[in-house]
């Protein structure tokens, strides 16, 4: 037979169009990248558990003013206790309170707060408005002594360093009419931070 250059040519083209013989170089596709699931997103609670007793001590300073008066550091205990209803937390408070203020020639030796507190739960922050009843224990510039009953009133905030500690702090009013056989009011300020262990 008489194999022309043509057909030779035409035969190597239809060669080169079959697909590879077994043993012949196989290409593998890639395997698709792994789909990597976001992590799930921690939803945070708005509120927090404010509920239980609460005990604790605080340190600040504070003025005692009829007319004129005088300051001086504060520092007392506290307690009390709450109930969180969700969004607000009610609760029944009271705190001694050691200082030396002086007026007048008066002194201011203590004051004691009886009340109770309401404040809005933002989770770990708790601000809150407190009143109730206080008594000063005075040393009169003669050396009498003497416990005058009034009223306290005051804004505050406290805050959750974990579940049993927190941090906080307060300013209060505390007025006291007919101090010392004196018809002037006796107006105790008292500014200070505390902080708090939960039972």
């Amino acid at each position: 037979m008489k194999i022309t250059m043509t057909s030779l040519a035409a035969a190597m083209i239809a060669a080169g169009s079959l697909p590879a013989l077994a043993g012949g170089p196989v290409v593998v596709a890639p395997e698709p990248a792994p789909m990597v699931s976001p992590a799930p997103m921690m939803v945070m609670p708005m509120g927090g558990d404010w509920n239980g007793f609460y005990a604790g001590a605080s340190l600040g300073y504070g003025n005692a003013a009829t007319t004129s008066g005088g300051s001086d550091m504060v520092y007392g205990v506290r307690g009390g206790y709450d109930m969180d209803f969700g969004s607000w937390v009610l609760g029944a408070t009271g705190n001694y309170d050691m200082t030396s203020m002086q007026y007048q020639g008066n002194t201011v030796n203590s004051v004691a707060r009886l009340g109770a507190r309401a404040g809005w739960d933002a989770g770990k922050l708790l601000p809150y408005v407190t009143g109730g009843a206080a008594w000063a224990m005075q040393t009169a510039a003669g050396g009498a002594d003497s416990t005058e009953a009034g009223w306290f009133a005051g804004v505050g905030a406290e805050y959750q360093l974990n579940r049993a500690w927190t941090v906080g702090t307060e300013l209060t009013t505390n007025r006291f009419s007919g101090n010392l056989g004196s018809t002037d009011e006796l107006n105790v300020m008292t500014l200070g931070v505390n902080a708090n262990y939960r039972f």
